[in-house]
């Protein structure tokens, strides 16, 4: 039986999860990175381990970077933003290549320094047949940047780019699935807000499906 790794970004996107696991804190001495005051972010189930990285693409590739050594398997589930139309909200896709924005559209880069943008930030394919991600190191609300977008990719996050890369440098199997919770747009956050109850439920149902 693999053992597993699950990152998410925040405790909402996990909170179903943790209940529908039984995961139960890791006692911090034991991971020896006691930190005075901080409440556990990694948590244990039958398993393996379930990590709140935080948010952001390097945030979660430290998690990975620190803590999979022991797994076979490095899963990521949270939300996403949808860049396509007929992507309702609550709707879960298998993620198949992910790849980090970089705005090349608004900076001059000459054409060395696009080479050495897609040597340093690669795209990375997983195993499964699935949807493109795009990871923003900031949220993406904006209907041109959007627009912009929607043309190479399916969907956008904040963390899978950092998951899949730190992945692919440890020779770990990486999985991922990201479930629509809003749709890049000016009301994104109140989307996103308004329905994570929801998001974290439909989750665990597939977290609970595929283990």
């Amino acid at each position: 039986m693999s053992k597993i790794l699950i990152v998410f970004a925040q405790t909402r996107e996990a909170s179903a999860t943790l209940k529908r696991l039984k995961a139960t804190p890791v006692p911090l001495h034991t991971l020896h990175v006691w930190t005075e005051g901080v409440m556990p972010s990694c948590y244990q189930f039958d398993q393996g381990f379930i990590v709140i990285s935080n948010t952001g693409i390097h945030a979660a590739q430290m998690a990975v970077s620190k803590y999979a050594h022991a797994f076979d398997e490095i899963w990521n589930l949270g939300v996403a933003g949808s860049l396509k139309k007929n992507q309702p909200i609550g709707k879960i896709y298998a993620i198949e290549k992910v790849d980090k924005y970089v705005p090349v559209q608004y900076i001059p880069f000459d054409e060395s320094s696009k080479e050495c943008i897609a040597s340093t930030i690669p795209s990375h394919h997983l195993n499964s047949p699935g949807y493109k991600l795009i990871s923003s190191d900031f949220p993406i609300h904006n209907k041109m940047l959007k627009e912009s977008l929607s043309s190479h990719w399916d969907l956008v996050d904040m963390e899978g780019y950092g998951i899949a890369f730190a992945a692919h440098h440890l020779d770990k199997t990486c999985k991922m699935w990201k479930v629509i919770s809003d749709f890049a747009s000016e009301n994104g956050r109140d989307l996103i807000h308004k329905h994570m109850e929801e998001l974290s439920e439909i989750i665990a149902d597939k977290i609970e499906f595929e283990l």
